[in-house]
């Protein structure tokens, strides 16, 4: 309702700056004219958009304190070394990634850049197991008989 209300005024508003010539023998009553349709009718559309922007950037407390995020981080990087270098595991891969990413978003901004740098480590980990050309090779038995 609030948002038609405001569209309804901005139209109506530049609408009315048809009607600015007829006082054209009156300076001060065309100005006071212009000010009312375009500042004062355009004001609640500016003011929704205003309480749009600053909705969106108001911070909301994070889901997960600095201490618990990095525990978990620390889980699931303990489970990606565990995972790295063994073929077929890309699902699982994509799980922890998709977890790493969901916890650099809900997790205290302060812990947000090791999530991150856990996440695109398990993407390029992920990437290396789909794709064998990429795989580092495997070493030879007789190396790993020496």
């Amino acid at each position: 309702m609030a948002v038609s209300v405001a569209v309804a005024l901005a139209v109506f508003g530049s609408l009315l700056l048809l009607v600015t010539p007829e006082f054209a023998d009156r300076p001060g009553l065309q100005t006071l004219w212009v000010v009312l349709s375009l500042v004062l009718l355009k004001l609640p559309l500016l003011g929704l958009v205003w309480w749009l922007i600053t909705r969106r950037r108001r911070t909301r407390a994070p889901e997960w304190d600095a201490d618990r995020a990095a525990r978990h981080l620390a889980e699931l990087s303990a489970e990606a070394d565990r995972l790295a270098g063994t073929p077929g595991t890309a699902a699982l891969l994509d799980a922890l990634s998709a977890d790493a990413w969901h916890t650099a978003e809900r997790a205290d901004p302060s812990v947000t850049p090791a999530a991150v740098d856990l996440a695109l480590r398990l993407d390029r980990l992920r990437r290396r197991d789909r794709d064998p050309q990429r795989r580092p090779p495997e070493p030879s038995p007789e190396i790993l008989s020496k």
